[in-house]
């Protein structure tokens, strides 16, 4: 599989993945287009007979949980790392402010 293709389905099909709330239905929708946007790119039918674990090591591309675990804890790392009265993301997720004032 090319970077070109990789790149660009990674990158539709995942844009913003980290703030989504994921139920495990969901989870295996996105496994499944993902499966076969990978059969579509390397021209496998489902008459073929070649099994997922196939199809995903000729591609190299990791399961779609993989990445949007790995974009969380980067976006989490990112607002964990903003100073306290910086950011209202990071109160709502500490937790350390009861009362918000909007300034005018």
């Amino acid at each position: 599989m090319t970077s070109a293709s990789r790149c660009t389905l990674n990158s539709v099909l995942l844009y913003t993945a980290e703030t989504w709330t994921l139920l495990a239905a969901d989870v295996r929708t996105l496994e499944a287009f993902h499966m076969r946007c990978q059969r579509l790119i390397l021209g496998v039918r489902w008459h073929d007979h070649i099994w997922n674990d196939k199809v995903a090591s000729r591609t190299d591309l990791s399961p779609i949980m993989d990445h949007i675990a790995k974009c969380r804890c980067a976006l989490f790392g990112h607002i964990a790392r903003l100073s306290p009265g910086k950011s209202l993301s990071r109160r709502r997720i500490t937790g350390s402010a009861n009362v918000i004032h909007m300034e005018t």
